[in-house]
C-alpha cells in the first residue's frame, strides 16, 4: 500500500496495517515510532545543469533561489515540510516552483528542466537516467526512516521484524568496521 505517514498512522490505528515506514517524527501515544536509519540527501538536477559543474562540496545554500520541486503536496505535514525546514532553519526562503504528490512526478519535472528537488539518497533507485543526483554535503541534514507500529502490539510478527532490524543494525555496524 502506498500511503503517506499520516495515512499510515490512521491505517495502523484502524488495524488495516501492522507496520509502516515513513519519514515523519511526531508523538502519538497509540503509535510507537523507531528511527531505523538517518538517510543522507541528494540534490536532483536536470542533466547538464550548472550545479553539476560546480567545484567543491555542495551545500544547501548553493541551491537557494533555484526553482524547487517539493513532494508530497498533501497531506501535511510531510517530507515536503522537512525540506522547507532545512532552508528556513538556515535563514533561507526556498523558491518553491511546484508541489506534487509523488517523488517520480518531481523527478519528471526535474528532467523537464522545471527545477531541482532535494531527495533522500535512496530515490536514486528509481532509475531515472535523465537526471543527475548530487550528494548534499550537509552532515546535519538527513531524513529519518521511521518504523511505526501500534504501541500495544505484542504480536510474534512484530517481534520477529524488530529482531531482524536489530540484527541488520549489528551486521551493518560490523561490516562498516570491517571495511574502515
Amino acid at each position: 500500500m502506498d500511503l503517506t505517514t499520516l495515512e499510515q498512522t490512521r491505517a495502523l490505528k484502524d488495524g488495516r496495517i501492522d507496520i509502516s515506514f515513513g519519514r515523519l517524527r511526531y508523538d502519538d501515544d497509540a503509535i510507537t515510532r523507531r528511527v531505523i536509519r538517518e538517510e543522507k540527501l541528494a540534490v536532483v538536477i536536470p542533466r547538464g545543469h550548472a550545479l553539476s559543474r560546480r567545484k567543491g562540496a555542495l551545500k544547501l545554500k548553493h541551491t537557494a533561489g533555484l526553482p524547487l520541486i517539493l513532494y508530497p503536496n498533501a497531506p501535511r505535514p510531510s517530507y515536503a515540510d522537512q525540506v522547507l525546514s532545512f532552508y528556513r532553519d538556515r535563514g533561507m526562503e526556498p523558491n518553491v516552483a511546484f508541489e506534487v504528490r509523488q517523488p517520480w512526478t518531481a523527478l519528471g519535472l526535474v528532467a523537464a528542466g522545471v527545477g531541482i528537488a532535494l531527495v533522500p539518497s535512496s530515490v536514486r533507485q528509481l532509475g531515472r537516467g535523465d537526471v543527475e543526483y548530487l550528494n548534499l554535503d550537509e552532515p546535519e541534514i538527513s531524513s529519518p526512516i521511521v518504523m511505526s507500529y501500534r504501541t500495544n502490539d505484542g504480536s510474534t510478527l512484530l517481534a520477529h521484524i524488530l529482531n531482524l532490524i536489530d540484527e541488520f543494525d549489528d551486521w551493518t555496524e560490523a561490516k562498516i568496521a570491517e571495511f574502515s
